[in-house]
């Protein structure tokens, strides 16, 4: 059975595009080794981005991604901090990971939640709070 032509070169679109990542490993591999790290911002909010750095500790060797999400609270109940729709409360969840091929190293999770204040980000709320706020 013959697939029809349009699947066809969506699937050879699909084969191109891992094909070319996979031709552009060796330059992101090379641009960690030189810059020891790369972060790409997924917004304005602190600590929303993607992070990937190495790790050459005497104890420790491999590498380290942190990958957040960000999460737009909505008030229920009391909340340590005032915010509102005009000024709101968002809350980044990181999760970081290790790849070590000397050492261990335990998986880390951590929140933190950012306002507004006076065209700034200022962190307010910091840790069990902050995942609670963001729904965690």
């Amino acid at each position: 059975m013959k697939l029809p032509k349009p699947v066809r070169r969506f699937g050879c679109g699909v084969l191109l595009v891992l094909w070319f990542l996979f031709l552009l490993t060796p330059c992101a591999v090379f641009v960690l080794a030189v810059q020891r790290e790369i972060v790409i911002k997924w917004s304005e909010v602190p600590q929303d981005e993607l992070r990937i750095w190495t790790i050459q500790d005497r104890d420790a060797r491999g590498i380290g991604i942190a990958n957040s999400r960000r999460v737009n609270t909505t008030g229920s109940g009391s909340q340590p901090v005032e915010y509102s729709a005009e000024n709101p409360l968002i809350c980044t969840i990181t999760d970081i990971r290790f790849i070590l091929w000397q050492g261990q190293a335990n998986p880390a999770h951590s929140c933190s939640c950012f306002q507004k204040q006076q065209s700034r980000w200022a962190e307010v709320v910091v840790g069990q709070d902050a995942c609670t706020l963001a729904g965690e």
